[in-house]
């Protein structure tokens, strides 16, 4: 009545297209289970730029005289959907027996530094969502920020890995930051490790005077 319910993913590797999550949702990831993010431009979906991180353009033809290689515009173009993305969600649980979400990130790394490029995806990303659990899961090579929380509240982290692997990569994984709350509260975040090529965990309220 209410949706939702329990997703368990056998072990295995699923190659993927971008997933929008729904609330009062538990997703289990099996041991040996790797959901691997698709990069093909042409079949991701584009979210709208973040309101938080820059100005509202009148058009398409207007984001792009601002795109071009290694932008560093974060969320202020439209953007790549995460691999699993919900907006004003409640009471939703990624979790398992370590599962991997791997952003196969190496391959936005490389076009970041030679191609002019929409917002790169992140791995995770809730957007003014609520009472969301992440525990016990393993996110590997995020294209972006890893985990993005924007106007969440009620957020715990537990026991999360976030990797870029190998430790030294032969394309420089820029921005691949942790976790970062953004404009969120109430937010828990403990006994994880990070292995990034950024930050660990960013406290952010969006953008210089964009920010909210």
């Amino acid at each position: 009545r209410d949706g939702g319910g329990m997703l368990h993913v056998p072990p295995g590797e699923f190659n993927l297209a971008p997933i929008n999550l729904t609330s009062n949702l538990v997703l289990w990831l099996s041991k040996g289970t790797v959901l691997k993010a698709s990069t093909d431009k042409e079949h991701l979906p584009i979210l709208a730029p973040n309101p938080a991180y820059g100005p509202t353009y009148a058009s398409m033809a207007e984001f792009q005289t601002q795109m071009r290689a290694q932008a560093d515009l974060r969320d202020a173009l439209p953007r790549y959907q995460s691999l699993l993305y919900g907006t004003g969600l409640q009471n939703v649980t990624i979790t398992g027996e370590n599962g991997t979400l791997d952003g196969n990130g190496v391959v936005w790394w490389s076009r970041w530094l030679k191609e002019p490029l929409l917002g790169r995806p992140h791995v995770i990303e809730f957007e003014m969502s609520s009472d969301i659990l992440l525990r016990n899961v393993t996110i590997l090579n995020a294209g972006f920020w890893a985990i993005h929380l924007w106007r969440c509240v009620y957020v715990t982290v537990q026991f999360a890995t976030v990797l870029v692997v190998p430790w030294d990569p032969p394309v420089r994984p820029t921005n691949t930051d942790g976790i970062n709350p953004d404009s969120s509260k109430h937010v828990l975040i403990e006994d994880s490790y990070f292995q990034t090529g950024d930050d660990s965990v960013a406290i952010k309220s969006g953008w210089d005077c964009f920010g909210r």
